[in-house]
C-alpha cells in the first residue's frame, strides 16, 4: 500500500502548501469580508461561501480476489492453481459530476452525482503445459475494471454542524475487461459485465487546518479534501447468465478525495 501512503502524504502536503501561502499573505484568510459604511455606520459582514463546487476526484486502493473458481464444479480451482491465494491490488481513479445539490436553511444537505472510475489489476502465475505440468513461462491475467456510478453524498453533518464526516453511497453498472497472456501472446480475452454497490465515508481534512483549507479553495478551487474508506461489492458475472468469467468480490478501498 505504498502508493496509498504516498497519496495521503500528497493531500497533506497540499494543505501545508496552502498554509504556507497564508503566512506569505500576512495571516489566514478571514472568515468574513468586512465593508464599512462610508458615512460612519456600522460594518456589515458577508460570509465566505467558497468557490463553486461541481466535481469530485478520488484516488483509492484496496485488495481484490476475483471469484473465478466459483463457476467450476467438482472441486476444480483453475484460478487458485495458476495464480495462488495472493490478493490482487486494485487501484482506482474516479471522476464524479455533482449535478444536483440539496439545500436547506442556507447550507448543503447532500449532493447527487454521476461518475466514471477505472483502474488496473494483474495476477501472475507459472505457465502450464498441455498435460498440466509447470512450464518455464508465466501466465498473466490483466483486468481493467470500469464502473459507471450514481452517487449520493450526505454532507449536512460537515456543512451545517462542523462534524467532519460525509457518508455516501454508490451503485451502478460494472464492466471488467480482461485478457490472459502466455508465452505465445494473448491466449484469451473477454469482458464480464455486472453490478456494483459501495457504501462509504469521507473524513474532511479541512477541520485540521481551516485557514489553510480556505486558502487552498481560494487559490486553486479545491473546496474540500478528504480521506476516504468504502466497502466494495462487485457482481461481475455477466448478470448471472454463465457466459462470462466470474470476477466478482466483496472488498474495500481507501484513499483520498477532492471536491472542486
Amino acid at each position: 500500500m505504498r502508493v496509498l501512503a504516498a497519496a495521503i502524504v500528497l493531500a497533506s502536503a497540499a494543505l501545508a502548501h496552502a498554509q504556507a501561502d497564508e503566512a506569505l499573505l500576512g495571516g489566514p484568510i478571514p472568515n468574513d469580508i468586512d465593508s464599512t459604511d462610508p458615512t460612519g455606520g456600522t460594518a456589515t459582514e458577508a460570509e465566505w461561501h467558497g468557490t463553486p463546487q461541481n466535481f469530485a476526484l478520488e484516488l483509492k486502493f484496496g485488495p481484490y480476489m476475483p471469484d473465478v473458481d466459483s463457476e467450476f464444479t467438482n472441486g476444480n480451482t483453475p484460478y487458485r492453481d495458476t495464480f495462488g491465494d495472493d490478493l490482487l491490488v486494485l487501484g482506482l481513479f474516479e471522476f464524479d459530476w455533482e449535478f444536483y445539490r440539496i439545500m436547506a436553511g442556507g447550507s448543503s444537505v447532500g449532493s447527487f452525482a454521476v461518475g466514471l472510475s477505472s483502474g488496473f489489476m494483474q495476477a501472475v502465475g507459472p505457465g502450464k503445459t498441455a498435460d498440466g505440468r509447470t512450464s518455464g513461462e508465466s501466465t498473466v491475467l490483466n483486468i481493467v475494471p470500469l464502473y459507471y456510478t450514481a452517487v449520493f453524498r450526505f454532507d449536512m453533518l460537515a456543512e451545517r454542524w462542523g462534524v467532519p464526516l460525509v457518508p455516501y453511497v454508490k451503485a451502478g453498472f460494472t464492466t471488467y475487461v480482461w485478457w490472459i497472456l502466455n508465452g505465445g501472446g494473448t491466449a484469451q480475452s473477454g469482458w464480464s459485465p455486472g453490478w456494483h454497490f459501495s457504501p462509504g465515508i469521507l473524513f474532511q481534512l479541512d477541520v485540521l487546518e481551516p485557514g489553510a483549507a480556505r486558502s487552498f479553495d481560494s487559490s486553486i478551487g479545491i473546496n474540500h479534501s478528504y480521506l476516504m474508506f468504502e466497502m466494495l461489492w462487485v457482481g461481475a458475472d455477466g448478470f448471472g447468465r454463465g457466459k462470462s468469467m466470474v470476477l466478482s468480490d466483496l472488498s474495500w478501498t481507501a484513499g483520498v478525495a477532492f471536491e472542486f
